[in-house]
Formats: structure tokens, sequence, C-alpha cells
């Protein structure tokens, strides 16, 4: 196998090389701070007696100050009494992911790089780093703002289509406890067949350190009969690459998910035909590690080795109830194929360190990373049954992405392709493509316009793609359309937010193109649909969005069986989000 030959080298490359050599600092752009941040910077130069410097660089920093505001402010329509309920985040908490010093230059990429890190760990809704005028002119305070979301509290997710609720998830949760930034959570989640009951522990720096835990365990019961039907859950620890100039990472982690699977359209279990219901048994164990070793800072190179030990299993349940010949076209055409595989990996990821920070993209008012530059990478994985896999085979994994800066927006292409061969065939191959493009933003709001490919020209494994009303064709029934292929494309107009008593409120407009099917997109006629929506966000409570769209589905002549002439359909988050580098290549 050509990938076992590869591993050595790359082992010998981590033991020998050393500490990549000094290249120039990465860059971070700032496009600017919405109303509701720069109200709160505002109220940080007040409380502390001084005002930003805009030529902070390479002044010395005399101290590093914390403005740590409560989930209820003098601005937010509750009153602030309820505050006495939460605990806010410590500063030891905040300090220990500040990458500045007290006697340091003051380098603007490293206050952005604080700031994206406490975003992407710590539950709160406002991050803002900034240098403050020091006690000489070229001395700075380092000030950090941070504004905890509420912490005990019932959340909830949920996806409302025009046939019912087709999820609602209702948890009740700690997210801060005692101010440390660790979360206990109870869950519960109901679907129209069934419901699952269960809980977390999740701590990013858990004791203290760059190590993060994860642990979950939930069970899945039936809504009819009240017995059992399966199980998920997981155990994940890993020390992450915590900055950009962090050296080593590894992690390790089990995960299992035993399940009756129900592809639901309209809140509604799909058929396959008037006799066979859309549900299969789903069954899945994997458990693995890595090691990686990271070189650059402007520039990186992350090496990896891993390996992973993954077991599927699908089946139709109760085949004696139902006509043989119909449980063999659907398992032929729409079961995916179950197998063993025991498989090491080695991986390269080449990407640029600089990013780009805006606002009113995914969210509303509040400040977004998004990488610029190239990310490349590729990873082997030979798969040999003397180690128990099902098959021989080699996968070779090859994604890359382009992202350059358009303005307070962005244009981003991505890639990425699979190939798994085997000695006489090539089993699985497919290609993902996307092309995104964010506009600057206007007085009215940005204009984003997304074009997504996915082409499977190998398909053993029978893999598929559910399209509909959930994401991409807003208007049609939910996982109505599916396929091994896929194509979606999608322009829509989210308008700037307004303040409502410190509520973030703003519209979005949206015109849908897409399909999915088997065999050539040329063969294929897309469906349409136009509408508008809504975007909330509570800073008090959370980062996301809460989404609401209603769809008119556009055809020539009569609509399809089961589908309106309106639908609407509630969740949190966007339609289509932002796509890094896909699983498993990592953020």
């Amino acid at each position: 196998m050509s990938g076992l030959r590869v591993a050595p080298f790359i082992a010998a490359l981590l033991l020998v090389a050393g500490p990549a050599a000094a290249d120039n600092s990465p860059k971070s752009v700032t496009t600017e701070y919405s109303a509701y941040e720069i109200e709160t910077i505002k109220g940080a130069e007040k409380s502390l007696g001084a005002t930003v410097d805009p030529n902070a660089e390479g002044k010395i920093v005399e101290s590093i100050e914390l403005v740590r505001l409560d989930p209820i402010e003098e601005r937010d329509p509750a009153p602030v009494a309820l505050n006495k309920a939460h605990v806010t985040t410590k500063e030891d908490v905040i300090l220990h992911e500040v990458l500045l010093g007290v006697g340091r230059p003051y380098r603007a990429y490293l206050a952005d790089e604080t700031a994206r890190n406490i975003r992407r760990f710590m539950h709160v809704s406002v991050v803002v780093v900034v240098p403050l005028h020091g006690s000489a002119p070229d001395r700075v305070r380092l000030v950090v703002i941070t504004k905890d979301v509420w912490s005990l509290f019932p959340d909830v997710d949920f996806r409302v289509t025009s046939g019912g609720p087709e999820y609602l998830m209702f948890e009740l949760k700690e997210t801060n406890l005692l101010g440390r930034q660790v979360e206990i959570t109870t869950r519960s989640i109901v679907q129209p067949e069934s419901y699952s009951l269960g809980g977390a522990y999740v701590a990013p720096r858990f004791a203290g350190r760059f190590l993060s835990l994860h642990a979950e365990a939930n069970v899945i019961l039936n809504r009819r009969s009240g017995d059992p039907e399966g199980s998920y859950g997981d155990t994940k620890v890993e020390s992450p690459l915590f900055s950009t100039r962090t050296s080593w990472a590894w992690g390790l982690g089990f995960a299992w998910r035993d399940e009756i699977y129900r592809r639901y359209t309209n809140a509604a279990v799909a058929q396959y035909d008037d006799t066979l219901p859309w549900v299969y048994r789903s069954r899945r164990i994997e458990e693995g590690f890595y090691a990686t070793r990271s070189f650059g800072w402007a520039r990186k190179h992350d090496i990896s080795l891993g390996a992973s030990i993954v077991r599927d299993e699908y089946l139709v349940p109760n085949i004696a109830d139902h006509d043989p010949a119909v449980v063999g076209e659907f398992t032929r055409r729409f079961l995916p194929v179950g197998e063993r595989r025991t498989s090491a990996y080695a991986q390269w990821r080449h990407y640029g360190n600089d990013f780009l920070r805006i606002v009113d993209y995914e969210t509303l008012g509040l400040q977004e990373d998004y990488r610029l530059g190239y990310d490349v990478v590729v990873r082997a994985y030979p798969v040999v049954k003397s180690f128990g896999s099902t098959r021989d085979f080699v996968g070779v994994r090859a994604g890359a992405l382009y992202t350059v800066a358009l303005g307070d927006g962005f244009v981003r292409a991505l890639v990425d392709t699979v190939t798994e061969s085997e000695k006489t065939r090539i089993a699985d191959a497919s290609i993902t493509t996307e092309l995104r493009v964010v506009s600057p933003r206007t007085p009215l709001g940005r204009l984003i316009f997304d074009i997504d490919l996915v082409q499977r020209w190998r398909n053993y494994l029978n893999r598929l793609t559910l399209l509909g009303g959930e994401d991409r064709l807003r208007g049609w029934p939910t996982r109505y359309f599916v396929g091994e292929d896929m194509f979606s494309m999608n322009l829509e107009f989210r308008t700037r937010p307004i303040n409502l008593f410190s509520v973030l409120c703003g519209g979005a407009f949206f015109y849908d193109v897409g399909r999915a099917y088997t065999g050539r997109l040329d063969e294929v006629s897309p469906v349409q649909s136009v509408g508008g929506g809504f975007r909330i966000v509570l800073p008090q409570i959370d980062r996301s969005v809460i989404r609401g769209d209603f769809g008119f589905p556009i055809v020539n002549g009569a609509l399809p069986a089961g589908v309106q002439p309106m639908s609407f359909f509630f969740a949190f988050g966007q339609a289509f989000r932002s796509k890094g580098m896909p699983y498993p290549f990592g953020p």
C-alpha cells in the first residue's frame, strides 16, 4: 500500500523538524464595529477614563484590564436584578486566553487572535480587544471587553415546518459553571416518531489548561410505545492548536450512534412506496486518535498522523412485513452500505493565517472572523482486511479553499474530493465544489450569492444527499429531493439589523434554485422558490440568529403532490452557512 510507505517518512519529519524559521506576521483586517459594539466600547472608555489609541502598534503594553459585562445591562430590556442569578466569567479564565503580555509590544494581530479564541470557545456574545491610551505616549492599556450570555437557562432549538414541528430540543443547561466556562447540560429532543433523553459535560479548558474534554450520552425512545430504540454519545479529549503559534496538538475519542433513521418530510415520515416507509436501522461506532505537528506562523504547515476504527451497519426493520421485491429495490437504491474500517492516515495541511473581521453576515451586530487566502489539505488512508476491515482499499481525500476579501465582504471558492480505490476498481469517488460571494455592506444590507455542487461519480457505499425547505430550497417540503448528486444556487439579501431594546432584528429576501438527483446534471430540471423572512439575535442569550423563512415554490403548471403554495421554516442559524475546510480536515 502506497499510503503505508508515506507514513514512516512523515513520522521522521515530525521528529527531526525543528521550529519553523521566523516568517512575516499574519494580517488581520477589522473592517468596522457595529453600532452595538461601538456603544460597548464607548462605555468601557468612560468607565476606564481613557480613549482608544488608533496608533497603538508597537507601543509597550503597560497593563491588561478586563471589562466583564453581565448578560443584562442598563441598556437591555430585562431588569439588571436578574444578574444576581448569574456568575460572571472569572478574570483568570479570560486572562488565560490573552496572547499579549505586560511589558511587551502591542501587536494588533495578537489582539485580534485573542478575540477570535475567546469567541470560539467561550459562551459570550460581545468580544472586543482594544488598546487605550496609556500613561505615556509610548504606552497602551490593553482592554478586553466581554459580555456574558445568560448561562443558567432552559435552551431550545427547533425546526418547525408547514406540516408541524420536525425537531424540538429542550435543554436545561449551565454553560458557565461557577464562572469557569464549564458546561453541564440535560437534554431532551422530540421528533415526530421518537424522543431522546440525555446529558453532556463540556470543559473547553479542563482544569485551567489548554485541554478540552467533551462527554455526553443519550437514550432514544419510541414515542408510540415508549420502548428504547437506540442511543448515542461520545467522549473526546483533545489538546488543540489553541493559537497560531502552537506547535503540537493531539486528540483521542470514541463515539457511537444506534438509531432508527427516519426521513422526515414536513414532519411526516416519507414513504418509499405505499407500503414501505423510508426507515432503516443505523448503527455506527467510531474511535480514533491523532497527533499534529504545526510549523510556521503567517503560513502554516500542519502534519498529522492518526488512526481510526469505524463500524457501520444498516438494515431495513421488519422485512417480513413488506414485499421482498420492494425491500430489495429500496436496499439497492437508497440503503447505505455498511462495513468495517480500520486504518491509519497521514495528512498535510497548508494554509494562511490572515483573517477578515466583519459584521452582519452569519449573525447580526457582532464581530465574525473568516480566514483569508488559501487552505489546502491532502489525506491518505489505507484500509486493510488484515486489521479487521471488510475490504482492502486506499483512500485519498484532497481539498482546497481560497478566500479573497471584497471590502467588508469576501469571495470564497472550495473544492473537496474523495477517491477510494480497490485493486480492480475505483469504489467511491466524489467532488464537492462551492463558490460564495458575500458583497460589501451597503446602507441597507449585503447580498450573498452561493453555488454548491456535489457529484458522486462512483458510489459503492450508496451515499445520498437530501435537499429541501430546511436549507437551500425554502418553500419546498423538507428533505423533499434525494439523490446521489446535488446542485443548488442561492441568492439572498440580508438587511442591516435594527436595535430594538438591545434585541437585534433584521430581514432577508431570497431566490433559491436546486435539486438532489441521480444521473447527469444536464438531464435534470432544477426547481425554484422565492420568499423572505426575519432574523433575530438576542445578545443576552446567544450569538446565533433565530431564523424564520417563508418560501413560495415556482413551477410550470400544477404543484407536485405534497407541495403547498407556501411553506415556512423556523430554526436557529442561517439557511446556508459559510464552509471552512470540511470534515475531517479540521477548522
